[in-house]
């Protein structure tokens, strides 16, 4: 049995169509877990600056404040 021309090219483009979303939704996944990574890393630095930060504060003796400058925001 064959088929129309008309219903085979809906049914090829209908393919495509399907092949293409499955493509985007991964890529978009495998970028949501990307950015999710870059955030986390910046985060647990800025955490890790902040702990260096209090431990010069806490050695002001050994290190006055104009050397490592102000306190960041917490």
């Amino acid at each position: 049995m064959t088929l129309h021309p008309a219903l085979r090219l809906l049914l090829k483009s209908l393919a495509f169509l399907v092949k293409a979303a499955l493509v985007l939704a991964c890529v978009s996944i495998w970028l949501a877990f990307v950015v999710l990574g870059i955030v986390l890393r910046k985060s647990r630095t800025q955490q890790h600056d902040r702990g260096v930060y209090h431990e010069l504060r806490s050695m002001e003796v050994a290190f006055p404040p104009f050397i490592y400058g102000p306190m960041p925001p917490e």
